[in-house]
């Protein structure tokens, strides 16, 4: 049966349609909210308008004004109705950023491309909030440890579902969390209206906006976390006995009654040798000392072998670099350095052998620097004229040719940088300008914020050249 059409308070509650749409418009005094048919407030309103109706009866009729006894009527509980704000919808998330094409070609251009996937489960996007709704919408593409949602704003989305203002191609962006409670209302709204069956919301994010908002922090690998070899397991927690071989175990602890048995106020361990000289014992030392304890050559409180105690001294070294190392062509000095603590005598068997082969090596390596052709100097190379300057016509397209070459940017981009340059009438020596700022430059070229400051000096070093180069050929 048709319902009736309600012209006035008394009647019952009409048509959706003539309730929502003519009565607002065309008689607005009496205008009411809708109530949807089976539901405890449009039954409530009903027994209203009946008592009303029987009200006005009675005083149409004469006889006095018996007001109607009206029993207040409980909501029922309905459990088949959930609230609005329970309702979860699916999510599919669409990805666009720009790709750049290979190098080649007569001239590549950026293209845009897109991917689109559904979020793992389906999201109650009318109870959370904007950042995490980002959170779980970047999930399906398994962005969302990589982009960071800002506290208040960003980064730009744009949401949209059947039937929403704008369709998907004009959906309004949001921005910001009062933006968000704006699309959560008028979602609740759409999804409040009868025989709405809207369960999907598109949400578009464009990856070329999003650099701001990128995770700088890196993350631990895994196999970091639990390889007890690594230097970051145990760098960044306790040290344990278990994390170390029993080697290093065994060594640790002799190294420890090392330092112990030979302390030193100045240098807080040190071996001191039978001319009161100090040896700091570092940790080189230390392993070296700990290392012949281990293998029985001497205990702690002792000291330590004579050949430890001639390489901390240097004497070895010294020897060595006296014998490998000739000076000049006539072979070596025949001195020691005053760090040898034990030099040998010089008329001894070894160092008379030594010095005569030494003395036999040297005579050889003469022999062989002047038995060699001299090898005739090449003539110097004649001076190649400098390139003419370029044209004017040409002049920015060629330093932008050279500024993406120095900084390795695609062609296509340098391309583009150009025709906007040109429009507006940009050329090397303005663009150095203090008066030209950076966002006016990022904005004409689409440059970072670093290629910008570079763009600007290494045009002051092309338009220095350039002069230089127009001023020679003038004369």
């Amino acid at each position: 049966m048709a319902l009736p059409t309600r012209w006035s308070n008394e009647s019952p509650q009409g048509t959706a349609f003539h309730e929502i749409v003519v009565l607002p418009t065309l008689a607005p005094q009496l205008a009411r909210e809708y109530h949807f048919p089976g539901t405890p407030e449009h039954a409530q309103a009903a027994l209203y308008a009946q008592a009303e109706s029987l009200s006005a009866d009675y005083h149409d009729s004469g006889n006095p004004a018996v007001e109607p006894v009206i029993d207040h009527v409980e909501p029922a509980v309905n459990d088949n109705i959930s609230t609005v704000n329970d309702l979860t919808f699916y999510v599919l998330v669409i990805v666009e950023w720009t790709e750049r094409a290979a190098k080649g070609g007569r001239n590549p251009r950026p293209k845009k491309v897109s991917e689109s996937k559904n979020t793992p489960s389906s999201v109650e996007v009318l109870k959370i909030s904007r950042s995490e709704f980002i959170t779980a919408a970047l999930s399906a593409h398994n962005y969302h440890k990589l982009y960071i949602p800002g506290p208040t704003a960003g980064p730009n989305m744009r949401v949209s579902w059947t039937g929403s203002p704008g369709g998907r191609t004009q959906a309004p962006v949001i921005e910001d969390d009062k933006d968000w409670k704006n699309l959560q209302d008028q979602l609740r709204a759409a999804v409040s209206r009868p025989r709405c069956k809207t369960n999907t919301v598109c949400v578009m994010f464009d990856l070329d906006s999003m650099d701001g908002y990128k995770n700088r922090k890196r993350a631990l690998s895994p196999h970091l976390l639990h390889d007890r070899d690594s230097e970051l397991d145990i760098g960044t927690h306790v040290p344990r006995i278990d994390a170390f071989s029993a080697d290093q175990v065994a060594l640790g602890r002799v190294i420890a009654n090392i330092k112990a048995a030979w302390p030193c106020d100045e240098h807080s361990a040190c071996f001191i040798t039978k001319d009161s000289e100090h040896i700091v014992l570092n940790r080189f030392r230390l392993n070296a000392w700990g290392s012949a304890i281990i293998a029985g050559k001497c205990l702690p409180h002792q000291p330590p072998p004579d050949e430890l105690v001639e390489s901390w001294l240097g004497v070895k070294a010294a020897v060595a670099t006296r014998v490998t190392k000739p000076r000049g062509h006539s072979g070596p000095y025949p001195m020691y350095s005053s760090d040898i603590r034990t030099a040998p005598e010089a008329d001894s068997p070894s160092n008379l052998i030594l010095t005569t082969m030494l003395a036999m090596l040297a005579q050889n390596m003469n022999q062989n620097r002047s038995s060699k052709s001299k090898v005739p100097t090449p003539p110097s190379s004649p001076i190649c004229p400098s390139s003419p300057p370029p044209l004017l016509a040409d002049e920015l397209d060629k330093f932008l040719d050279a500024f993406g070459k120095a900084k390795n940017i695609p062609n296509e981009i340098i391309s583009a940088a150009g025709v906007h340059l040109r429009s507006a009438h940009y050329m090397p020596d303005v663009i150095f300008e203090s008066s030209v700022s950076v966002d006016r430059l990022r904005e004409l070229t689409g440059f970072a914020e670093g290629e910008v400051h570079a763009l600007k000096k290494f045009a002051r070093e092309w338009s220095g050249k350039i002069a230089a180069k127009r001023a020679k050929h003038r004369n």
